[in-house]
């Protein structure tokens, strides 16, 4: 299970794991109307130069508006985890999801 600040939780499955290389996930998303929205992540890393390439893969929406929402959280907070890991930066607010 993951959980946000604000109390929001999503259930979730490892389906894929190889260490320091990648790891996917199945989740199961309660989605506003009531409906329920599954759909699986991928993250991989790799090195590139002197730093780190991350590849993400969010597949299985059926909503057009869950896509953009999840893509826009994906942004905010990739970008996010850039910030910190190059410039010990956190540019999260308090009142986040």
């Amino acid at each position: 299970m993951f959980d946000w600040i604000g109390g929001y939780h999503m259930m979730s499955k490892v389906t894929r794991f190889e260490p320091n290389r990648a790891i996917a996930f199945a989740w199961v998303d309660k989605m506003e109307d009531g409906g329920i929205a599954k759909t699986n992540a991928s993250f991989q890393v790799s090195k590139k130069g002197k730093g780190t390439l991350l590849k993400l893969r969010h597949t299985g929406f059926t909503d057009p508006n869950h896509f953009a929402e999840c893509s826009s959280r994906w942004a905010y907070y990739l970008m996010n985890l850039k910030s910190v890991l190059s410039e010990g930066v956190d540019l999260r607010s308090k009142n986040d999801w």
